[in-house]
């Protein structure tokens, strides 16, 4: 299995949910006839880390698998794990190395 890492820069959507923030990453591209086209991608960064709605981060991630039973069928998508990231001009925030890891569960594993 291939490594992937994911760099670059993006501004983070915050949404609360019953006590919980969802996250995504805008991300804009522009198109040969210079016209923006804008997509967003879920992310999520580790256990108590608040990111305000709005920020623009500087970041390093890798795409994580996750499945979901819809109507009795599993539908798989991808979140990007945030490793490290900079908010506006900041250092790198870097992990520790056994925190660089993402802990998977039974549901996450396709066999």
């Amino acid at each position: 299995m291939a490594k992937t890492t994911i760099e670059g820069k993006g501004r983070v959507f915050a949404k609360e949910h019953d006590g919980w923030t969802s996250y995504t990453l805008g991300i804009s591209s522009k198109t040969q006839d210079d016209k923006w086209i804008n997509a967003y991608q879920p992310i999520r960064f580790k256990k108590d880390v608040t990111v305000a709605n709005g920020t623009d981060i500087d970041y390093r991630a890798f795409p994580v698998v996750k499945e979901r039973v819809v109507d009795g069928q599993n539908r798989n998508y991808i979140i990007w794990q945030i490793l490290e990231f900079r908010i506006s001009g900041d250092d790198m925030a870097a992990p520790q190395a056994e925190d660089s890891y993402t802990a998977l569960t039974n549901d996450d594993i396709p066999f």
